[in-house]
């Protein structure tokens, strides 16, 4: 995935207890849409991707998810 930080910032979340947990994903991606490059990458077609029109609409969500406090 090195090749794909010019286009991308990941962040990847384990939340819960041992055996019992969730994991969560923010991406933030440069530009519309989904760059072609990282369509190579591999497990890219498990991820349910959103495009957010306007940040600051998402800007809470997305704080939750950088500073996690129980919320995502």
């Amino acid at each position: 995935m090195e090749h794909v930080r010019q286009y991308a910032l990941g962040v990847a979340l384990m939340i819960g207890e041992d055996r019992r947990h969730e994991i969560v994903a923010l991406w933030v991606l440069c530009g519309r849409g989904m760059p072609a490059i990282l369509e190579d990458v591999e497990d890219t077609e498990l991820f349910d991707l959103e495009e957010v029109a306007y940040v600051a609409v998402q800007r809470e969500r997305m704080t939750d998810c950088l500073w996690w406090r129980g919320m995502c």
